[in-house]
């Protein structure tokens, strides 16, 4: 079985079944995660260690990795390449100006059509 992101509603709720974990137990993991914060499966207290060790063995938490991180000489600008789990680069921006204000893009997609002068990901 190819593990899969835990904010996969269907595949998780599928591996509960077929694990025949009783239902409440994906509200708890679902408070854990969104509401609870936490990004460690050992840390959900509120469900079984068996269950904590399925999700460690089927599921991964984060499905973005820093691939590359770049910061402009005068620091007002970090360019961070991610790369998602199935090898695809996506590109955010922080802009940091000097009034204070910061501003933050997240492409949300593989290859951005905006094509914005600072960002190479509308160029892939």
């Amino acid at each position: 079985m190819q593990r899969f992101s835990i904010h996969d509603e269907q595949k998780l709720q599928e591996l509960l079944g077929e694990h025949k974990v009783p239902k409440f137990r994906y509200s708890q993991i679902e408070n854990a995660l969104y509401k609870n914060f936490i990004s460690n499966f050992d840390e959900i207290e509120t469900i079984p260690k068996d269950l904590r060790e399925i999700l460690n063995k089927s599921c991964f938490y984060s499905s973005l990795t820093v691939d590359h991180e770049a910061t402009s000489a005068n620091g007002q600008t970090t360019k961070i390449l991610f790369k998602t789990q199935d090898g695809l680069l996506i590109e955010s921006v922080i802009m940091r100006h000097l009034s204070g204000r910061n501003t933050l893009c997240i492409s949300c997609q593989a290859g951005c059509p905006m094509a914005c002068t600072f960002c190479a990901t509308g160029k892939l």
